[in-house]
């Protein structure tokens, strides 16, 4: 809903369609219906226009169309249209996804509007452009002639209509035409001011995109400003074009092209790259360049390029590229350790266990177990996991001949997988010289929380009616007596008839956290021993959410920023997610990990979700994420962001990387720079300073003091990586220097694990990492100053 519009400039605000499918990725045709006053519109690519197709959508990604509303009936009436999604691929369209718009015009008075909205006028320096017609109409009530037009803001603009830059007593009737040129020289950016006779005043951006100085000057112009890949393969790779263009009178020289960001190894640009430039003439056609995607790893992959050249005024000039690596990873989830133990049993009797095999990637991927041979089964011996799910498989232990080893080793191969594959899995069954039969064969409680009631096992022993002698049980009791375990009968004598059976009960209590793992329950019978593994959890439920408020910080007006969200278990207990993260209408929510619901989360582990806003409009964006799980915990994390027509902006105003262990290899997450002006200006990476633990937890790319002129409306990132060195809590500031003052964004992090050992030594990497490509890298002196021991002060 654009809400009421006040005046003939047009809202913009943003169509977000999410791919949460899988396989091959089509184009989307999206369609705007029931308007025939053309009032809402698309906005780039399909400017205008009321029908675009957009290209694929890749999976677990977000693509962004903009839709405006711009006043074009009388005043008093609201437009209502629908847009409409469909989906091509395969023999045809499918309509996936439709959203309701409105737009309505206040009463009373006249209204003003432009077309084209905004103008931008592209010449040569120091000679007048093509002048660009713009149409000036009036809606509304009365008559009503324009008389009055305006240039300000920049001395290089100029009417036709007025021989300069203003004039009076047009007496133009609507729709009224004025010719806008351009004669570049030092300016960037004006506006032009209309009045007309009924007093009533509009005003439109007008873009010269001059040159500095006087003379021949070259022009650099740069298209696409951003490319988005295909789902591709990890191994793969997918190519994407682009354009360097030379619109100036001076020839094009040093084009260089760099490749930065966190991801910047997935892409590769040529010709042109660094250290082999490329040049436009004056009046040649365009520099074609070819981007290379490789994904490295899988999921959302980001980076961007900057090109520089002789053009001091347009380089360097920013183009962002997104893409998506597929791959599935082969995981062992259960057992954890990788050995599958039966203990002793009986001879005679199967002896079934479930293995549980793991899919971590985002494609799908069949596992196939190899090597498996008597006393063993397997059922299935291949089986299907679907991506960022799990799938089981059944071993079974089962002989009539008695035997101490029989440890063998399975291999499980997943052809599909891009790491995980092969996996071994170490198997141990003895067969005992006895007929008595065990049941339940498996002596698992599996997970019990804290508090919780007391558990019960029983378990029988018999001596089968078709024995033909007694069985002599010496005694029936536990190995180890792990914490909170217990046995009832503690011990058991007895000698068993054919067909008689012996009962005995496992207890488990829950008044504090156990793991039964290495127990097992030891049955003498006959001078035949069986040893049956006893194993179950007393666990802890626990989590928090990382960032407990997200703060996106701010975003120039017409750009998509996003922030992440983590719910990271932090208890013992594996966790279960109901229901999908929700936020209200002002943002939408992407699943990152796990990508459907419900799902669980194992102890330890992550699950993430990024959120971008729901439209752009100046002012501040607000919004909720509810998140749920079965601690039971109901999270709700304030979610902001500032959209600004003018200054830079930074996003996100924190970076909170959650909860990493000790020997993980990091984390990284992006800021992103944005100047919002048509006038390049200057950023630099000023200070990292810690306020709590080491300030070698953070490296920064680029460097400290590295500093790169934004080009206008240009983005720059920053990546920043943690990587901890010991356990506990870390906090830094980083400064930035800006137009517009020194800026501050929060880092947070937390480790766990084990300590490097006290004589273990580590880099300070405040001013680690490569540097990003069109940031020019200052000199950095650092000194560290031991102080000298002394008393237990604070430090």
């Amino acid at each position: 809903d654009f809400g009421t519009q006040g005046s003939a400039m047009f809202e913009q605000q943003l169509l977000y369609t999410t791919s949460y499918g899988t396989g091959s990725n089509f184009g989307v045709m999206y369609s705007i219906t029931g308007d025939p006053s053309n009032t809402l519109v698309f906005g780039p690519p399909c400017d205008n226009a009321q029908s675009c197709g957009v290209g694929p959508i890749a999976t677990n990604t977000t693509a962004q169309l903009p839709i405006k509303c711009s006043p074009k009936t009388l005043f008093s009436t609201t437009v209502s249209a629908v847009v409409t999604a469909s989906y091509f691929g395969g023999s045809g369209a499918t309509s996936y996804g439709s959203a309701s718009l409105m737009c309505t015009t206040p009463a009373g008075g006249g209204m003003l509007s432009f077309n084209p909205d905004p103008v931008v006028i592209l010449g040569p320096p120091n000679q007048q452009a093509t002048p660009v017609a713009v149409m000036i109409n009036r809606f509304g009530s009365g008559s009503a002639v324009l008389t009055d037009a305006t240039m300000m803001g920049d001395p290089s603009l100029g009417i036709v209509q007025c021989g300069g830059a203003s004039c009076t007593g047009l007496n133009l009737p609507f729709p009224a035409t004025l010719d806008v040129y351009c004669t570049p020289s030092t300016g960037t950016a004006g506006s032009l001011t209309v009045t007309d006779s009924a007093s009533e005043t509009a005003t439109v951006t007008v873009d010269c995109n001059p040159q500095m100085g006087s003379g021949m000057s070259p022009f650099m112009t740069v298209n696409p400003t951003s490319m988005t890949f295909p789902a591709t393969a990890v191994g793969g790779s997918t190519n994407g074009s682009g354009q360097i263009g030379n619109a100036g009178n001076a020839s094009l020289d040093n084009i260089q092209i760099a490749v930065g960001g966190i991801d910047a190894n997935d892409f590769t640009v040529s010709p042109c790259q660094t250290g082999s430039p490329c040049t436009v003439g004056v009046g040649s056609p365009p520099q074609d360049i070819t981007v290379t995607f490789s994904p490295q790893g899988i999921g959302p992959r980001s980076a961007f390029l900057t090109v520089t050249s002789s053009d001091t005024v347009n380089s360097p000039a920013t183009i962002t590229l997104n893409g998506s690596g597929t791959g599935a990873i082969l995981d062992l989830l259960d057992p954890a350790n990788n050995v599958l133990d039966f203990g002793t049993i009986p001879r005679g009797q199967a002896f079934p266990k479930t293995i549980t095999i793991g899919d971590s990637g985002n494609a799908p991927l069949t596992v196939t177990i190899n090597g498996v041979s008597a006393p063993y089964m397997a059922n299935p011996t291949s089986e299907p996991v679907p991506a960022m799910g799990s799938n089981t498989m059944q071993i079974v232990c089962q002989s009539n001949t008695a035997s101490q080893n029989n440890d063998q080793t399975f291999t499980l191969t997943a052809p599909q997988a891009i790491s995980g594959s092969p996996q071994t899995l170490t198997v141990h069954c003895a067969i005992a010289d006895t007929l008595v039969q065990v049941m339940p064969t498996q002596l698992d409680f599996g997970e019990h929380r804290v508090g919780t009631p007391e558990a019960t096992l029983d378990v029988t022993v018999t001596n089968p009616p078709s024995s033909v002698a007694p069985a002599q049980i010496h005694h029936i009791q536990l190995a180890t007596s792990k914490t909170g375990l217990s046995l009832a009968p503690t011990d058991t004598t007895t000698a068993l008839s054919p067909g008689q059976t012996a009962t005995v009960t496992l207890h488990l209590a829950t008044a504090a956290e156990t793991d039964l793992a290495g127990e097992t329950l030891d049955i003498d019978v006959d001078g035949a021993m069986l040893h049956i593994p006893v194993t179950g959890k007393v666990v802890t439920a626990s989590s928090r959410v990382a960032p407990a408020e997200l703060d996106l910080g701010q975003a120039c007006v017409g750009s998509m920023v996003t922030g992440s969200v983590s719910l990271i278990n932090t208890g013992t207990a594996t966790l279960h997610l109901a229901d999908a993260p929700m936020v209200d209408q002002s943002f939408v929510a992407s699943f990152v990990s796990p990508t459907s619901y419900p799902s669980s989360l194992a102890p330890g582990a992550s699950a993430m979700t990024t959120i971008s806003p729901a439209m752009s409009a100046t002012g501040t964006v607000m919004g909720t994420l509810e998140w749920k799980d079965d601690v039971p915990s109901d999270y709700k994390i304030p979610v902001t962001l500032d959209y600004v027509a003018s200054g830079t902006a930074i996003s996100p105003a924190a970076l909170d990387f959650g909860t990493l262990p000790v020997d993980s290899p990091g984390s990284k997450q992006q800021i992103t720079i944005q100047n919002c002006d048509p006038v390049p200006g200057s950023v630099k990476l000023r200070s990292l300073r810690s306020t709590q633990g080491p300030i070698g937890a953070w490296s920064l790319s680029p460097n400290i003091g590295a500093s790169t002129q934004l080009g206008a409306r240009g983005a720059e990132t920053v990546t920043v990586t943690f990587l901890p060195p010991g356990r506990g809590r870390y906090q830094a500031e980083l400064t930035l220097e800006t137009p517009d003052g020194l800026q501050k964004i929060r880092l947070i992090g937390e480790a766990t694990g084990k300590d490097l050992d006290d004589t273990s030594v580590y880099a300070c990497s405040c001013s680690g990492g490569s540097p990003g490509a069109g940031w020019p890298i200052g000199l950095a002196l650092v000194l560290i100053v031991r102080r000298r021991r002394g008393s237990s002060s604070p430090r």
